[in-house]
Formats: C-alpha cells, sequence, structure tokens
C-alpha cells in the first residue's frame, strides 16, 4: 500500500467483522444496542455506532457523530456551537461575513464550467446516483425552499492529476456563505507538528519510521446536511447570462458542499474525531503488544488474536511485530501469560 502497487482493496469484508466485533463489544460493556432511527438519504458513514464508541472512549466531541445522525445546520443565519475541548475560539473571519446584502436566488455558471459541460453532466449524474444531489425543476425548487433557494455560480477546477474538481461558489452572486459564522478555529499540521510526531516516535524507541499521506474520498460529501438547508446549496448547468425557465434543471445538494463556509468545519469534527478514536486504539494495541513481549520469552507472535478484557469475543489484540513465527505460535504459550499480556495497563 505505501507504495502504490495494491490496486484491489485489501480490507473488503474485513470492515463488516470489525464493526460486528465493536458492535458486540460496546452492547456488553455500556448496553449499546441500534435504535432504528431513520437517517439522511445519503448517509455513507455508520454515525450511530462511531458515536457510541467515541462516548464510551469519554471523547470530548462524540456529540458531533449524533448531530451528523440528525444533520447538521448549515449555520445560515443562526448560531454554530462551539467546541472548546477540542478547537480554540474563531476571532477572525473574511471580510464578507456578516454583510449580507442583494443576494441572488439565481447566478449563472463560471465559463469555466461552461466550457467542460461533459464535466458537469457526469459530476452531477454520479452525484445524483449518490444521493447527494437531487435534481428538480426550477419551479419545484422555489415552491419547495422559497427565500431559503440559492442557486450559486459553479466553476471547474483541473487537478494536477488531470482531473476536474466542481467548485461551487457559495459567497459571490448567493452569498450563502456571508450569514455563515463559523465559531470554532480549524487548525492545520504544520511542518514542526511532523517533526514533533517522529521526534515523539523516536523517543518511544521505535527504530523505523515512515509516513503515510492518507485521502479521504469526497470527505465534505459524507456529512449529512439538514433538509431545510439543502436549497441553500444549489446549482444548475447554465451559463451565466442565461436566464432560467421554470422547467431549467436544478439540483440541490443534500450533504456538505466544498464551497459553503461551514463544509470544511463539520468535517474537521468528524475527522478530528475519527483520528483520535484511532489514537485511542492503536495506543491501547501499542501497550498491550508491549505486555504481551514482556510475558512470552523468545520471539513475538506476528499477527496473533488474543482474547482478553476490553477486546469482546474473539477480539483483536495486540498484533505484534514478527521475529519470523507465524501466528501458530501463539497456540503453545501459556493462557496465563496472554491474559496478562492483554489487560489493560492500570
Amino acid at each position: 500500500m505505501a507504495c502504490s502497487k495494491v490496486e484491489a482493496d485489501p480490507f473488503q469484508g474485513y470492515d463488516r467483522e470489525v464493526r460486528a466485533s465493536i458492535e458486540e463489544l460496546l452492547s456488553k460493556e455500556t448496553g449499546f444496542s441500534r435504535d432504528g432511527m431513520v437517517e439522511h438519504v445519503a448517509t455513507t458513514m455508520d454515525f450511530e455506532l462511531i458515536g457510541a464508541l467515541a462516548g464510551a472512549l469519554s471523547d470530548p466531541d462524540a456529540q458531533v457523530a449524533r448531530l451528523c445522525r440528525s444533520c447538521v445546520p448549515l449555520g445560515w443565519r443562526c448560531r454554530l456551537p462551539r467546541t472548546p475541548a477540542v478547537f480554540a475560539r474563531k476571532t477572525h473571519w473574511a471580510g464578507h461575513v456578516g454583510h449580507e446584502s442583494d443576494a441572488q436566488e439565481w447566478t449563472g455558471n463560471y465559463s469555466s464550467a461552461v466550457d467542460h459541460p461533459e464535466v458537469m453532466v457526469t459530476t452531477f449524474a454520479e452525484q445524483v446516483d449518490m444521493r447527494f444531489m437531487i435534481r428538480m425543476s426550477y419551479e419545484e425548487a422555489r415552491a419547495k425552499y422559497g427565500e431559503r433557494l440559492r442557486v450559486a455560480a459553479m466553476g471547474v477546477l483541473e487537478q494536477s492529476s488531470g482531473e476536474y474538481r466542481m467548485i461551487h461558489d457559495g459567497t459571490h452572486g448567493a452569498q450563502v456563505n456571508a450569514a455563515i459564522r463559523v465559531r470554532d478555529q480549524e487548525g492545520c499540521p504544520a511542518a514542526h507538528d511532523l517533526d514533533a510526531a517522529l521526534d515523539h516516535e523516536i523517543a518511544e524507541g521505535t527504530q523505523q519510521l515512515f509516513a503515510l499521506a492518507l485521502d479521504i474520498s469526497k470527505a465534505h460529501r459524507r456529512v449529512p446536511v439538514a433538509p431545510c438547508d439543502w436549497g441553500l446549496q444549489a446549482c444548475s448547468d447554465l451559463p451565466r447570462r442565461r436566464a432560467p425557465g421554470p422547467q431549467d434543471a436544478v439540483w440541490v445538494n443534500t450533504v456538505g458542499t466544498y464551497g459553503l463556509g461551514s463544509a470544511s468545519y463539520w468535517w474537521a469534527r468528524v475527522g478530528a474525531l475519527l483520528l483520535r478514536i484511532t489514537h485511542y486504539v492503536v495506543t491501547c494495541l501499542r501497550r498491550r503488544a508491549a505486555r504481551l513481549r514482556e510475558a512470552l520469552p523468545g520471539p513475538v507472535v506476528r499477527m496473533g488474536r488474543v482474547r482478553g478484557p476490553g477486546l469482546g469475543h474473539g477480539g483483536h489484540a495486540a498484533r505484534a511485530v514478527s521475529a519470523g513465527l507465524d501466528s501458530a505460535a501463539v497456540r503453545a504459550r501459556p493462557a496465563r501469560a496472554l491474559r496478562a499480556a492483554s489487560r489493560p495497563p492500570r
């Protein structure tokens, strides 16, 4: 994977096994059970399970998963929440924020979009199939959303990979962003943060280090938006100077949309939560791997499964680094040593 030589998903099907193990564990430890709530039409993440796991781990922002289940607001003309345990308070905003005036219900597309109609057609079709967008007529959209309809200008940006990215302009014309004030300050890791992380690993005794850059596909689109705000993130395939007719098509976004003022904020909260959960789990596994190495003399198993407190039936325990033995080597070790190795640290 690190060398980009894996073309097929190596974890296909494994996610279902892990999900079942987590559900079983939470059921035993916290009494978790599915509530049967009808969720957003385009939900692609198991926010119910994520929220339950984050709550069991006492995460300070476990509530964001519950908010996503009920659909998040854009924050248009309303107050967005603060998350002081995770983010600093935002104190500066772009000049247009708080100065909404002469907003246009319909704004024609930029020439970059008009010059690439095939990109718009393909992208819109894919988004509709995934339920990230809903297609309707302009007349239907006006009747349904009223003053909360803003058909924004679209642009097409060619990326270095040769692919194209659609850009939704929620600032000019539609002026949706002028009425959205995010109150948490997002922070992006810089080079000194990476240096600190590497220094920490070296201090912990890690001998070989390498880094992987991960990208979440359609990250902003993974956050479901409240239905009352769908009309505020609408778009069309018409050129800038073309006046819309009642039957012209309008696409409304049902999920977070890149170009809206709060889209990155909501994904920052969700992404940060997932990263913290990963750290919780990896830290636990590393500690248990260390206990396993101390309890078992000689080479450590390569990929073994250990049953122990807090792991659930058949849970995936310390997956220690191999010294040449296969996972069957664990079978000859005393059960007492294995239980001690997997016991949570005091």
